[in-house]
Order: C-alpha cells, then sequence, then structure tokens
C-alpha cells in the first residue's frame, strides 16, 4: 500500500469515527431512539450513510422496524424483582366468621389514594384500593395492616396476612425507554392472568391483571422471594394448597385408621 493509500484510509477511519460519534451523542439523547431519517436532520448526516454504519456500531441495537437506540442505557433492566414492580388497582378481602351486623360502607378519599370499605350481611369485607400515581408493590404489606384497623370494631377475630386474600391486582412495570409504535395497545388473555401491554404518554407499560385470588402472606413470600413470573407465583400457591389439602386429607385418614383399631380391639 502507497503512503497516499494509507493517508486516504486512515482520513476516511476519522470521518466514519466522527460520525459514529455524532450518531452515538444523539441516540443518547433519545431515550425512546430514533429512525435514520430522525438522525439525518439531527445531526447533517446522509440518511444512507447512517443506514450503513449503525450495524456496525456494537451499542446500538435495531429494537423495531426502522427504529434504532443505544443498548448500553438498557432497553429494560436484565432481571426483575417483585419489588420493581407496581400496582393502582387492588382488592384485599376477608371473612369475618359468625357476623350479625348491619351492611357498612366507608370511603375515604387521600387525594393520590381512595380508600373503599364494605361489609356484606354475610360477613365478606371487601377493602378496595385505588390509586392513579401508581403505588410500590411493597406497600401491599401496609395495606393489609390498615385494612386490619379498619376491621378492628367488626370482627373479635384477629385479621392476619394468612386469612386475608388479593381477590384482585393490577401489576404494572413501566419501561421509560421503550416506545410503542403503530398499534397503542396490545391485550392477551391468559388462564391465570390477564396480560396488556400499553403506550402510555411517557412510558410504555406492562399490566398483569390477576384471576385468581391468593393470600397477602403469599404476597409477601413472593416479595421475600423475589419471583420473577407470575405466573410461577401462582404455581406455587396452588402447590401449597395442594400441600395443605394432602395434610388435612392425611389427618382425616389416621383418624378413621385410630377409630378402626379402637373398634377391632374393643371386639377382642
Amino acid at each position: 500500500m502507497t503512503e497516499n493509500e494509507k493517508t486516504k484510509v486512515s482520513t476516511r477511519s476519522g470521518e466514519d469515527s466522527r460520525k459514529i460519534e455524532k450518531i452515538i451523542l444523539y441516540l443518547e439523547s433519545e431515550l425512546s431512539g430514533a429512525t435514520p431519517k430522525m438522525i439525518a436532520l439531527a445531526t447533517s448526516l446522509n440518511v444512507n450513510t447512517i443506514k450503513s454504519i449503525l450495524p456496525k456500531i456494537k451499542n446500538i441495537e435495531k429494537f423495531t422496524r426502522g427504529w434504532y437506540k443505544v443498548v448500553n442505557r438498557g432497553i429494560a433492566p436484565p432481571k426483575f424483582t417483585l419489588q420493581d414492580w407496581t400496582f393502582h388497582n387492588l382488592i384485599m378481602t376477608h371473612s369475618i366468621k359468625n357476623y350479625s351486623g348491619p351492611t357498612f360502607y366507608y370511603e375515604s378519599d387521600l387525594d393520590l389514594v381512595k380508600i373503599h370499605l364494605s361489609i356484606g350481611k354475610d360477613g365478606l369485607a371487601s377493602l378496595r384500593v385505588s390509586s392513579n400515581p401508581p403505588i410500590n408493590v411493597n406497600s401491599i404489606v401496609v395495606v393489609q395492616a390498615y385494612f386490619g384497623l379498619l376491621l378492628k370494631g367488626h370482627t373479635a377475630e384477629p385479621v392476619t396476612k394468612d386469612n386475608t386474600w388479593i381477590s384482585r391486582i393490577e401489576f404494572n412495570k413501566d419501561y421509560n425507554d421503550i416506545r410503542m409504535e403503530g398499534i397503542k395497545c396490545i391485550t392477551i388473555d391468559t388462564l391465570l392472568t390477564h396480560f396488556k401491554l400499553y403506550q402510555k404518554k411517557s412510558c410504555l407499560r406492562k399490566e398483569y391483571k390477576t384471576k385468581h385470588k391468593f393470600t397477602t402472606q403469599t404476597m409477601i413470600d413472593m416479595l421475600t422471594q423475589n419471583p420473577t413470573d407470575l405466573n410461577l407465583a401462582q404455581k406455587v400457591e396452588e402447590q401449597q394448597q395442594q400441600l395443605n389439602r394432602l395434610v388435612t386429607n392425611s389427618y382425616t385418614s389416621n383418624q378413621l385408621v385410630m377409630k378402626l383399631i379402637s373398634k377391632l380391639e374393643k371386639r377382642t
């Protein structure tokens, strides 16, 4: 290679480096990413040049058709724990044994959070918590304690994490650096949950609505054990219920065996 050819290669390499730097700087300022045309308008680079350079940049990824972003900022956290989730609608229930009081209603508007408590003639107490800004899922422990305080004058038995049930909850997770183009909402109905993905003004929101109730204690166990999948947590709950039924059945079987032995002893 001649000296002149070396100079041309070096110059071309330097130009590419400056173009890459411009592209990266622009995409780092755009959390939701950008198209080659948007990058061209912002950097004054040729669109075709940008299209040819983008696949060569390691920390830039095409995450949807014609849309690129810097991936070292994170499209999403690599691993979620339940503490990363929030909720904005929750229904918690508790069955009061031998309830003989009247139908009871109580409402409270705490600006950011609205509380609605009802007790039916059958003793089923229901606490609905709704909030416009999502609440961190850890607050469910506080909600359960507050539920117990509200029911203190209506029941003699303690309201615990084991006898309060989460009948319905909407889990949310916001992705602040992803945008949804075209269709603004995708809804998938599964056996255990109702899944929705939709575009908010400032973020992309993933939402789960549960279909089966579970105890507050199970929710606390989920928070402690940090599951990454709600369906997995539901399966854990189902296995626990099966274990409880097995223990009950074993106890009943043992009682029957003991009675049988007792009768045989009397005959002899």
